[in-house]
């Protein structure tokens, strides 16, 4: 079932991001989306693979402060299992982007963009 169809559904979501400021300014951002309900956070790609094995989210939200090996490897294998998971990955150069798109994410914002970026990246999920 689509969310659009019920709106009362929360759209569990797992972050993967390392301990820290950057970790708690995403739970907070994510908190400002209504519907989002984080299920888990995990702190490296294997752990928050074990998550999505486990808690099946809609949503996944990376944070580049993990490995560039681990953010990909994330991306590849979150899709091999969950093929519907929407992944929006949050990163610090331009240069990424069009990589992580390739790799399967939903959705590449910059640090240095506004936060409204990741916030309207993650309403767009609600509708999705």
């Amino acid at each position: 079932m689509n969310s659009k169809n019920n709106p009362a559904k929360k759209i569990r979501t797992v972050i993967a991001a390392r301990p820290g400021f950057i970790r708690e300014s995403l739970r907070a951002t994510l908190a400002l989306v209504p519907r989002l309900e984080i299920c888990a956070i995990g702190t490296g790609g294997l752990s928050t693979l074990a998550l999505i094995h486990r808690y099946r989210p809609a949503s996944l939200v990376i944070d580049s402060g993990l490995l560039q090996d681990e953010i990909e490897m994330l991306l590849v294998q979150a899709k091999q299992e969950q093929p519907q998971i929407q992944i929006i990955v949050v990163t610090n150069t331009y240069s990424q982007k069009q990589k992580l798109l390739d790799l399967g994410a939903n959705a590449v914002i910059l640090h240095k963009e506004p936060i409204e970026r990741l916030i309207e990246a993650l309403r767009d999920l609600e509708i999705s």
